[in-house]
């Protein structure tokens, strides 16, 4: 009997490499979480589609169905390919393994790379050098703060996706004057801590490495 495999999430970068890498190796692929009308759901790389309700944090029925289908399945695998797929199952991984191998970080791992602050304080730790960045709670008596610095800056979230507001996203921003500073801050104060960094020029590059136990 062959492998079959879910990978939850959308679009056509993440989601949709994982699934035609698999569907190239002759593995089952199944997909969830997906949106209505993403072209990257309609692979023909993919077996099946399942509907499974969205995550909301104060509503089980996400977790109930998701449990049904794993054992429904038995999935060899299950591959969230987002940070909105990824943190629900990571936060409730005692509940969901039972039923299903789940592709996820150890908890360790999590709360460091899925934290900005956290990430470059380890980085710092280190050695690595890292933009340098003071991190405003509030609003009030932050003047002094955002005076050390010169624009252009780049404001940071502490986490891309709060599990409280699920539908969206909390993005990067790099303002270039102080009206947009301001409005920019007060539109992401209320998610919780925003890092004011300097800008760094240069050219960004992504570096991703499969990794076990600290090892390539």
């Amino acid at each position: 009997m062959g492998h079959k495999v879910l990978v939850l999430g959308h679009d056509s970068r993440s989601f949709l490499s994982v699934v035609r890498s698999l569907g190239r190796g002759g593995i089952e692929v199944h997909a969830a979480w997906h949106r209505p009308g993403d072209p990257a759901a309609r692979s023909r790389y993919l077996a099946r589609r399942h509907d499974l309700p969205a995550y909301r944090e104060h509503d089980d029925q996400w977790k109930v169905d998701l449990i049904a289908l794993l054992c429904r399945e038995q999935f060899d695998l299950v591959i969230p390919c987002h940070d909105s797929c990824l943190v629900p199952l990571q936060q409730h991984r005692t509940e969901l393994e039972p039923h299903g191998r789940l592709a996820l970080l150890s908890d360790e791992s999590f709360a460091v790379f899925f934290d900005k602050f956290q990430t470059n304080e380890l980085a710092r730790s280190v050695g690595v050098r890292v933009p340098r960045e003071t991190i405003l709670s509030d609003l009030h008596n932050s003047e002094y703060l955002i005076s050390e610095f010169t624009l252009p800056v780049v404001l940071k979230p502490r986490e891309s996706f709060n599990p409280g507001t699920p539908d969206s996203r909390h993005e990067v921003r790099k303002v270039y004057t102080r009206d947009e500073l301001d409005q920019a801050l007060e539109a992401m104060i209320g998610a919780g801590p925003v890092a004011i960094q300097e800008n760094v020029l240069g050219r960004g590059v992504g570096v991703e490495l499969l990794m076990r136990g600290g090892r390539c």
